[in-house]
């Protein structure tokens, strides 16, 4: 077979000969740059799906950070939250939570921003936020390395992101996560229980506590980047095309002609 088609070439005419070498070259040289344009197009979405996920944890972490703020201010202390308690106004003394607070502002807008928000967490307090294999899997990469800012998995299985980062106890977290042999002197008790009714873990300032997680769907980004490869094909035939045509023509009349 590649014998027939050697005799069969040698049988062509030198301006067949000619354009079919050029229209091999600009067929390499468009597969070979679509290739690089779908790359560097996947690439992009998957960048903007990650950028995405940063803003949202990143707008948690201020929230939070001005909630710690306030604490530092007085605007909340210990004994607020004691008197909260004592009358059973539970929901009062998660609001001076900084955690919390940060949790539930970026909860509000998950639905518009087509984003799930979860704070996994070995051990939880809430069952609702005990890690799946991903998330333990980010969990023991922050345990491992207290340096790791951010850990990200591209989840095959729902084609999304899953985006981590650590949440470390500050100094006021510990009045609910510290020593439980405080708790007489803190909230009044001696069961080691603080004022939400669960038991004091014992932790220090700067133990892992969890991770903020923002899990981002590919599929706005997956439809965005087909788009864009559908428009880079019709460009590419719209100057491959008028391109190999114009060579055509040029070797006609410069080389074949003459010849």
């Amino acid at each position: 077979r590649g014998s027939l088609m050697l005799d069969r070439s040698k049988n062509l005419s030198i301006r067949a000969k000619i354009l079919s070498l050029v229209g091999l070259q600009a067929l390499v040289l468009s597969v070979a740059f679509m290739a690089f344009f779908v790359r560097e197009v996947n690439n992009s979405a998957e960048e903007d799906t990650v950028a995405q996920a940063r803003r949202v944890v990143s707008m948690a972490e201020s929230v939070r950070a001005q909630m710690s703020e306030k604490w530092h201010l007085g605007l909340f202390d210990v004994s607020m939250m004691r008197q909260w308690a004592d009358e059973g106004n539970t929901d009062k003394v998660l609001a001076s939570v900084p955690i919390v607070t940060a949790w539930e502002a970026v909860m509000e807008k998950a639905e518009e921003g087509g984003y799930k928000f979860r704070t996994p967490k070995f051990n939880p307090r809430n069952a609702a936020n005990a890690p799946d294999e991903l998330e333990s899997e980010a969990l023991r990469a922050f345990a491992a390395d207290s340096s790791l800012a951010e850990y990200s998995i591209h989840d095959s299985k729902s084609n999304a992101l899953r985006y981590f980062r650590p949440i470390r106890l500050e100094q006021e977290c510990l009045i609910c996560h510290g020593n439980p042999a405080q708790s007489q002197e803190l909230w009044g008790n001696d069961r080691g229980i603080d004022p939400t009714g669960h038991q004091m873990e014992g932790y220090k300032t700067g133990d892992l506590h969890g991770a903020f997680e923002v899990v981002q769907s590919f599929d706005q980004a997956d439809a965005r980047a087909h788009a864009a490869i559908f428009s880079g094909l019709g460009l590419t035939s719209l100057i491959v095309i008028p391109s190999l045509l114009l060579i055509a023509l040029v070797i006609k009349t410069s080389i074949i002609g003459p010849i």
